[in-house]
């Protein structure tokens, strides 16, 4: 996990290290370890986290700069379609998606 986004998570909230671990109980300890990259959360201790401060585990670990979490359930079937395609690596198909709502949409 990247200590420095927990670290800059907790200090934008304005809360101490002794605060965060109450309020996830955990130990202080253990904060310092993961904020240092001593140590890397637990599973269930990460997803605590990432609900805690409103971002994804993704970000937590490093894996995207975006620190929002995508809701699904806000999407409507086109918009899954296109992600789902998007991600995996279907690009042509997001696209064509994409363009052949912009024409209906205009009457083309």
């Amino acid at each position: 996990m990247r200590g420095d986004r927990l670290r800059q998570l907790r200090e934008n909230e304005g809360i101490s290290q002794e605060e965060l671990a109450k309020r996830l109980k955990i130990s202080e300890a253990q904060i310092w370890r993961i904020e240092n990259t001593d140590a890397a959360p637990r599973g269930e201790t990460l997803i605590n986290i990432a609900d805690y401060f409103g971002v994804s585990t993704d970000y937590l670990l490093g894996r995207s700069d975006h620190p929002g979490m995508l809701v699904i359930t806000e999407l409507n079937d086109k918009e899954s379609r296109v992600i789902a395609a998007w991600r995996g690596g279907k690009h042509s198909e997001a696209a064509r998606t994409i363009l052949n709502d912009e024409k209906a949409a205009n009457g083309a």
